[in-house]
């Protein structure tokens, strides 16, 4: 899970199973309905009061083919601060029936610090096209963002909007670093200078802040083809999108979308007919029926590999000018360092207000800025930041430390390598390490971060790999001096196979439904005498027709090879007058 939120976000956490507990033998799985399936749970503990009950926040099924695949649960917490959740997994059986030879790996704490404070967005729109219209007034009206709105083509005399109205853009890293999500519209790219557009990037892929780019006949993409910014968008080829407009196109969301839990526009509806939590629906189950077309969506062409498509806008079935139906990506989000970028390949969502109102133009957007907002308030605005590839490995793994250094006076200038200790620790990211465990040392190398590292401006990256040789809580800490100072670290745990993943207990219904299937029989524990039986254990030793034997003193490729080594031989002799 995200070590930060913010208050009222959809708090996504990833579980994966490794396996499940199984019964003691085959006739007590006969009488296991779910056999295989355990119930994950993420619980709110509530605190340790008696008195409070523990809160089930969301649960899912999973079943032995999703085994070592992540399951999504997720929770909202209004409450600011640290909040406690527990991952459980059960199989619903009695202590009795159950065959598990470790309970204690069924439950994983986890704290989420709640943040409560509104996501700060930059709009920049080009011209007053009808989606600015109704985009900035929901950004000015949804409590949960502070907006700042920059209309280009205005004149002086005009009242920018926003929660926070600004007159120009932001000019240097800090001022930009006030916000975590920018919006482009169909803005020509040169309106930003090359300090500008590096900024932006730097915001993205090393602040985790979140870009999203709506488009528009005008610009946006092709006049960022070249830029620097160009390397944020999703399609390979920029300067090559162009508009789709050979008839109605409907927008659904895919499967991706009900992961991230977004483009629900629709709250789902349980059995009894109340209203449930639309992230318990898939992802047309919480997409509206007749939602009004768009007239035209951009095609944006090949995309990155890195590229992901949240949204697809087709003719519904229906035959387009050239007599097949359209399938093109409407809504495609991609992750670049540490944020995230979003495109949106049309500036039509105005039209689904039609009979409705704001409901789904709001929602479809409001949904994409959280998500991509959630990279700030996970990022933070330290000074220093120090990371692991992974919070949990195995034994033998191999985890990258990365060092980002965002205020450049913390380490002088000409720094190559930082030193991380590594050392085991009480409990992750919060008990002091063992007084005995003096820990290793791992150099970490300064790395090119968007061009030359001596050209940045603004700090550096430095990375190391540390490799995972025992199990336990480990801790990674700066040596020098000030970035010690600043309490920067990285946790680790480390754990090793159990006895519980090798799974002792034979699985009988599948041993005998391989015999069926190649032929054999099975033959129980207290029948074994029967091996000794002609033919029970058939030979399928078998003699095919490409077979082909042949001696070496007659092979003709020998003689030749022979007859060639006694001629060189003879050669050799007679040049040195030997023969």
């Amino acid at each position: 899970a995200p070590a930060r939120a913010f208050a009222g976000d959809a708090v996504p956490v990833s579980v994966v199973v490794e396996r499940t507990g199984g019964l003691a033998n085959r006739e007590d799985r006969e009488h296991q309905e779910n056999d295989g399936v355990v119930t994950v749970r993420l619980i709110d503990t509530r605190g340790t009061e008696s008195d409070v009950d523990d809160v089930v926040l969301d649960e899912r099924e999973v079943g032995v083919d999703a085994l070592r695949k992540p399951v999504r649960l997720e929770a909202i917490s209004e409450i600011e601060g640290t909040v406690d959740w527990v991952v459980e997994v059960s199989d619903g059986s009695t202590d009795d029936g159950a065959a598990e030879l470790n309970t204690e790996n069924n439950r994983r704490a986890l704290a989420v610090e709640i943040v409560d404070r509104p996501i700060r967005v930059l709009y920049v729109e080009g011209g007053p096209r009808w989606e600015y219209r109704y985009l900035k007034n929901l950004l000015v009206r949804e409590e949960s963002i502070d907006s700042s709105v920059l209309l280009l083509s205005a004149d002086s005399s005009f009242a920018q909007e926003g929660d926070t109205p600004i007159t120009r853009l932001p000019a240097d890293a800090e001022e930009w670093g006030r916000y975590d999500v920018v919006v482009i519209g169909d803005v020509p790219a040169a309106f930003l200078s090359e300090d500008q557009v590096s900024q932006v990037r730097d915001l993205v892929s090393r602040r985790g802040r979140g870009l999203l780019w709506i488009g528009g006949p005008g610009y946006t993409p092709g006049a960022w083809a070249g830029t620097r910014l160009s390397d944020l968008l999703p399609m390979v080829e920029p300067g090559a999108v162009s508009a789709w407009s050979g008839g109605r196109l409907v927008v659904e969301p895919t499967g991706l979308a009900e992961a991230l839990s977004v483009l629900r526009l629709e709250d789902a509806v349980d059995e009894e007919g109340g209203d449930n939590n639309a992230s318990a629906a898939g992802p047309l189950d919480a997409w509206p029926e007749g939602l009004p077309t768009l007239q035209w969506v951009q095609d944006l062409g090949r995309l990155k590999p890195a590229a992901e498509v949240l949204a697809t806008a087709s003719t519904g079935g229906v035959a387009g000018q050239d007599g097949e139906s359209v399938w093109l990506p409407a809504v495609v989000r991609m992750r670049y360092g540490s944020g995230q970028s979003l495109y949106v390949a049309t500036d039509e969502t105005w039209r689904w207000r039609r009979g409705i109102g704001e409901r789904y133009p709001e929602r479809f957007y409001v949904q994409l800025i959280r998500m991509l907002g959630r990279g700030a308030v996970a990022v933070g605005d330290e000074r220093a930041r120090l990371t692991a590839s992974t919070r949990t490995a195995i034994e033998g793994d191999a985890v990258v430390f990365e060092l980002d250094v965002a205020d450049a006076g913390l380490l002088p200038g000409e720094t190559k390598e930082v030193a991380v200790r590594v050392r085991e620790a009480d409990e992750l990211l919060g008990g002091d390490a063992a007084p005995t465990d003096a820990g290793v040392e791992v150099r970490l190398t300064r790395v090119a971060v968007d061009g030359p590292v001596d050209t940045t401006g603004l700090g550096a990256v430095y990375r190391g790999v540390w490799t995972a040789d025992r199990a336990g809580v480990f801790e990674a800490r700066p040596v020098a001096t000030t970035l010690a100072a600043l309490e920067v670290a990285a946790g680790v745990e480390v754990v090793s196979p159990d006895d519980e993943l090798r799974r002792p207990e034979a699985d009988h219904a599948k041993l005998a439904a391989l015999a069926e299937a190649s032929g054999g029989e099975v033959v129980p524990l207290d029948s074994l005498s029967r091996l000794n039986e002609p033919g029970l254990i058939r030979s399928v030793a078998r003699r095919v027709a490409d077979d082909r034997t042949e001696s070496v003193a007659h092979s003709p490729l020998a003689f030749a090879l022979l007859l060639g080594l006694l001629a060189v031989e003879w050669s050799v002799r007679r040049a040195i007058r030997l023969a």
